[in-house]
């Protein structure tokens, strides 16, 4: 079990058209995080907080089986009971683990939402490269280097241009980053000027 999330892919490569397929870019809390069923009052306040930082309505939906994550081919946003971090925390849980429900949202939108929806892209990790490593085109250390980088610049992203936060929960989202760079052995100063992390960007339809 990991002590904090990697890039989980949803999806297969049926048409991009058919709107119940798409790789979704989500964490794998490894039962770090929260597992109890949303409530009505829950799943809307994580609603308006995605469409508040631009979200659209109809792309959002809930999942009580399945990770929150954000599907770049439909631009979709998945919900699930994984955006609460647990109820009760004892001190000792990772920075992912400790993860507002705010922090998971603007991970997913701010950090790889804008990423995905520039011109050009700036994915780390994309679909083709998920299709790549499954038909063994593309080796697993090389398949899970760029997932981590994608992870960390999600967070990062987050962290830096998300206004509302506080500033534990941008300590939350950095720390997360890090996290994940020391555990694959990255140095961030190797890979900084890879990473998509010196201006919002836009949504681009």
């Amino acid at each position: 079990m990991k002590d904090f999330p990697r890039l989980t892919l949803f999806g297969d490569d049926k048409p991009k058209e058919n709107l119940e397929e798409d790789i979704f870019y989500s964490a794998d809390t490894g039962g770090l995080r929260n597992e109890n069923l949303l409530p009505t009052e829950r799943k809307e306040l994580v609603k308006q907080y995605a469409i508040s930082l631009g979200m659209r309505e109809d792309g959002i939906f809930f999942s009580e089986d399945k990770l929150t994550g954000y599907g770049d081919l439909t631009d979709r946003l998945r919900i699930g009971t994984d955006v609460f971090p647990k109820d009760e925390l004892d001190g000792t849980e990772t920075a992912n683990a400790r993860m507002s429900y705010r922090c998971s949202i603007a991970h997913e939108i701010i950090g790889h939402r804008l990423a995905c929806g520039a011109k050009p892209s700036h994915a780390l990790v994309t679909g083709e490269d998920y299709f790549a490593y499954q038909a063994g085109e593309m080796s697993k250390t090389e398949y899970e280097y760029k997932e981590t980088l994608d992870e960390v610049q999600a967070s990062i992203r987050a962290c830096k241009f998300t206004t509302d936060l506080t500033d534990v929960e941008r300590a939350d989202l950095f720390e997360d980053a890090m996290d994940r760079l020391k555990n694959k052995n990255i140095i961030f100063e190797k890979i900084k000027d890879l990473l998509y992390i010196n201006e919002r960007g836009k949504y681009y339809e």
